[in-house]
């Protein structure tokens, strides 16, 4: 038997679909699932009392006690019978193979405790790769997190345990912190277990849509600030050396990691500065969680030069890479015919440029035109006021004929002895490429 555990709160919106794509995907399976109705003030338990004819449905009532609570909850009332057991939120949705496979594969993997899916990001109807699905490009079914460190993983849905790491080893969600529970429970269970599935032909359809998204409110509470990383960060480094004697390369990579949101742009809009900028206990807490991470595992993150030298920083270090130029690519914004101007970027690679780079564009007399900067979308770090530059935009004269041809464009920075030259296909190659593509 497979145990489904379902918390809701206030789900009205989302909890039909959620349970029906349940019941339809278990169809064939001995399954139980348990809806846990964590004091909801709309109609959410009206809907779960509809659906409730049908006999494998049990749904239990509680007042509002949080996400970790109502996990909890379901978990004590699972069947004794029970061999597997996921959790699954209540406005999110499964593939039809995802029970199934996740039972199979721990039927055949003896060794193994835990089986993860790929994850897509749903929002607003459109799907998006989830930045952990990297994975699943591995050729092995099975990841040892001793020999795989950069492997983390943090995601509650789309995982299938078995049951006996709740009944008998008693694991449960710490119901004294509101974020990152689920990552903390997994994570605690993998420093013991060590190994994790991967089953690659099912998927979990996480909602990201904004009424939906308790992440996003998550960013206004005080305590997924500080009280996160030494709640959730350091116990986990504790576990770790309690078990290992010291902090395994996989919680340096999984904390590491997990820290970017506090500093990546895409958050800079949910991030309350006001917990950041006024709680200096924030940025030594920060400091002092990155002693416990390697320079070595700070270099090899899936992350761009500008982001890693705010992570060298909490660890009082510069981070002096060289610009690569086989790496930097030149995007063309809008070509504006009329007045013969091209608008440009830079990739990612190119983030750690500042006002010591000057960029020019290499014309056909062998001159160098300088390029003109006209936007620039800053993001203030709260922690060390670095500025990203990852949407600069460049403005320079580009006659029609030169479009024609491949063009060449200069970063120079004379204090640091850097003159990197840039080959950029012609406008005409870059519109022929689009056309064949469509």
């Amino acid at each position: 038997m497979i145990s489904i555990i379902v918390p809701t709160f206030n789900g009205e919106k989302t909890i039909r679909k959620t349970i029906t794509n349940i019941i339809e995907s278990a169809t064939h399976l001995n399954y139980e699932l348990i809806v846990v109705n964590d004091g909801s003030t709309d109609s959410s338990l009206q809907i779960l009392n509809e659906l409730k004819t049908n006999g494998n449905i049990k749904v239990i009532n509680q007042d509002n006690r949080g996400v970790s609570s109502a996990r909890n909850t379901g978990i004590q009332n699972i069947s004794k019978k029970s061999k597997y057991i996921t959790f699954i939120d209540d406005s999110d949705l499964i593939s039809k193979n995802f029970l199934s496979d996740g039972i199979q594969f721990l039927r055949d993997y003896k060794d193994v405790d835990l089986a993860i899916c790929r994850i897509e990001k749903l929002t607003n109807n459109v799907l998006e790769d989830h930045n952990l699905n990297f994975r699943f490009n591995n050729m092995s079914h099975k990841v040892n997190i001793i020999n795989a460190p950069e492997m983390i993983h943090y995601h509650m849905g789309g995982v299938v345990f078995r049951s006996a790491l709740f009944l008998e080893e008693k694991f449960r969600f710490d119901e004294e912190i509101s974020f990152w529970e689920d990552a903390k429970l997994i994570n605690s269970i993998l420093l013991e277990k060590k190994k994790y599935g991967l089953l690659k032909e099912s998927v979990y359809y996480y909602n990201r849509d904004p009424h939906n998204s308790l992440t996003i409110q998550s960013w206004n509470d005080e305590k997924r600030y500080k009280y996160h990383i030494e709640k959730n960060y350091r116990e986990l480094v504790i576990k770790s050396i309690d078990l290992y004697g010291k902090v395994i390369d996989y919680i340096q990579f999984l904390i590491a990691s997990h820290y970017l949101q506090f500093i990546i742009k895409s958050n800079s809009d949910l991030i309350n500065k006001d917990y950041i900028k006024q709680d200096s206990d924030f940025l030594y807490a920060s400091k002092q969680i990155f002693n416990y991470i390697d320079t070595d595992v700070i270099e090899n993150l899936r992350t761009s030069y500008f982001y890693k030298s705010i992570l060298f920083k909490l660890k009082e270090l510069e981070y002096n890479t060289e610009l690569n130029k086989s790496e930097i690519k030149v995007y063309g914004q809008k070509y504006d015919f009329l007045r013969q101007k091209l608008y440009f970027s830079f990739s990612k690679e190119i983030e750690k440029i500042d006002s010591d780079y000057q960029v020019y564009k290499r014309t056909k007399f062998l001159t160098n035109q300088v390029a003109n900067l006209i936007n620039e979308e800053y993001y203030i770090e709260p922690l060390f006021n670095k500025k990203n530059t990852i949407n600069k935009v460049f403005m320079v004269h580009l006659n029609i004929f030169e479009s024609l041809f491949d063009q060449k464009f200069i970063i120079i920075n004379s204090s640091k002895n850097i003159n990197i030259e840039i080959t950029s296909k012609s406008l005409v190659k870059r519109t022929l490429k689009r056309i064949l593509k469509r």
